[in-house]
């Protein structure tokens, strides 16, 4: 396999000192990854962000390889703020949880972007942002339309709680009544 031979910058000396810097560039589009892939379009990610299974190139090596992934072969990386920016221009839906853990530890960095981020579901199943969905009792969650409220199995998400995603009370009730929303059930709402 030509990455168990393949050496780091140091590694080689005397005559063959300059094989890693030498060979790095001409690899760059040799098929010598796993899977086939070449590493102009490979991007080294977390194993966690890999498990997301984002449809672009991540692949988590660990070790001499990771190292000879980023020295040798100039693999780039791909980190939070990258998912960020794949995120903001390719909504998809995802394992939600999932998604949510990679991105929790970096949430006060990238707070207002992660708001605004059109990364959770609506109880009808189509995406929208922390800043426009809003979490509910299942008491309110009968009145409101589900375009307006997360879905109902993140009702619960450390996440969307950090990120500060409105909580439904009956106050907003009455003044959302006031300002002429259309419940779902008119009846049930005035008991």
């Amino acid at each position: 396999d030509l990455l168990e031979v393949l050496p780091l910058a140091g590694e080689a000396s005397g005559p063959f000192a300059f094989l890693p810097e030498a060979l790095g560039p001409l690899l760059r589009e040799v098929a010598c990854l796993p899977g086939g892939r070449r590493p102009a379009e490979v991007l080294l990610a977390s194993p966690e962000m890999v498990g997301l299974n984002l449809p672009i190139g991540l692949w988590a090596p660990s070790g001499r390889l990771q190292q000879l992934a980023e020295q040798t072969l100039g693999c780039g990386r791909f980190g939070v703020a990258e998912l960020i920016d794949y995120l903001e221009s390719h909504p998809h839906q995802a394992d939600y949880p999932a998604l949510y853990a990679v991105l929790g530890p970096e949430l006060d960095t990238h707070y207002n972007r992660l708001r605004q981020l059109a990364i959770v579901p609506d109880a009808a199943g189509s995406l929208g942002s922390p800043a426009s969905l809003a979490l509910a009792s299942p008491e309110l969650r009968a009145l409101y339309p589900a375009q307006r409220l997360v879905a109902e199995c993140l009702e619960e998400s450390a996440y969307l709680q950090r990120l500060n995603c409105r909580r439904l009370q009956a106050e907003d009730l009455v003044a959302d009544l006031e300002g002429g929303l259309a419940v779902v059930d008119a009846e049930l709402a005035l008991q």
